[in-house]
């Protein structure tokens, strides 16, 4: 009699590909998760060039990591509106207390210039303008000559672009040899706000040294770097998300007196304002609206695929962001 060969499994039980990964799930929403409380304040002052979505971001993170930032951007109406735009985020989030945020909006600054932050006497200098080769080296060769002319050592600095795509063999090639030394890339994984979870890229200048200041400082900071020999590219993976998910707070939707009874009011805050038909099962962030369901989340501008995570233009607030799972 001819045998299966095929192990059959029990009736009742899942299949393992199954098994593993409902076990990965389980994992991140029981584990524990760092409540996101803001750090002490520390001896670390930052300075960000650059203040776009991803600039902004990192200047919060830091902020809540107890950091003093100063800022800086070549459009000075943007620069502007920062203190409104940092605050603003600050706020979307449940464990930032608003007498946290005071403190925290005490700590950060703007500059009015590129000299002024090679002369503020900051520790570390974060380079987060768009990927683009050219602008980024005029912005390092630009503060490497004033700080030079500020006779700061390159022993007292350390500097990092936040790049995602030029390998930063790339932008380090024709920078003064002493300072190129102290230059790494360093990448905030998106977005950026409570995840530990960081990239330091080193390249052939770099020395023991420097090295071990950033890492010893990202550290410091409760961080974790993962340091590599080229970028990565990694993105989140399911677990990290639906942890982010948990440390979200949600942005809360509102009606004025006279809404309440109209037909045409989100009385219920779980159902999808595009369809209309389905739950709203998904959350922009960082805008924090939970106003769409999976399926017309993935059929908005913007939308990749069919992998949540995806960036996304908020249907509601028109923010760009990256749409998540809510967990159930």
């Amino acid at each position: 009699m001819r045998k299966d060969c095929k192990k059959q499994l029990p009736g009742n039980r899942m299949p393992l590909g199954m098994l593993s990964r409902f076990r990965t799930l389980l994992h991140a929403l029981l584990m524990p998760v760092s409540t996101g409380a803001v750090h002490p304040q520390n001896n670390y002052t930052f300075a960000i060039i650059g203040c776009g979505q991803m600039g902004m971001r990192i200047a919060c993170e830091l902020l809540r990591r107890g950091c003093r930032v100063l800022v800086w951007d070549t459009n000075a109406f943007l620069c502007q509106s920062l203190h409104v735009s940092v605050r603003s985020m600050l706020s979307s989030y449940r464990s930032i207390a608003s007498h946290a945020i005071d403190s925290l909006m005490k700590l950060f600054c703007t500059a009015s210039d590129l000299a002024e932050i090679a002369s503020s006497g900051c520790n570390f200098i974060i380079e987060a303008v768009p990927d683009i080769l050219q602008i980024k080296r005029q912005v390092f060769t630009s503060i490497i000559g004033m700080l030079k002319a500020n006779a700061i050592p390159p022993e007292d600095i350390l500097l990092f672009s936040n790049t995602n795509s030029i390998p930063v063999q790339h932008i380090v090639c024709g920078l003064d040899e002493m300072y190129s030394c102290r230059f790494m890339g360093l990448r905030f994984l998106h977005p950026v706000l409570f995840i530990d979870d960081v990239e330091l890229t080193k390249h052939s200048r770099n020395t023991i040294d420097s090295i071990h200041s950033a890492t010893l400082m990202l550290k410091s900071m409760k961080l974790k770097p993962a340091l590599r020999d080229s970028l990565s590219g990694r993105r989140l993976t399911s677990t990290d998300i639906w942890r982010y998910c948990r440390r979200f707070k949600p942005a809360q939707l509102t009606h004025s007196p006279g809404e309440i009874n109209a037909p045409s009011s989100l009385e219920t805050k779980s159902q999808c304002i595009i369809c209309l038909d389905k739950d709203a099962s998904t959350i922009v962030v960082p805008c924090g609206h939970q106003v769409m369901c999976r399926k017309c989340a993935l059929q908005i501008p913007w939308a990749q695929d069919s992998v949540l995570g995806c960036m996304v233009l908020c249907p509601l607030c028109r923010q760009d962001g990256h749409v998540l799972p809510l967990p159930a």
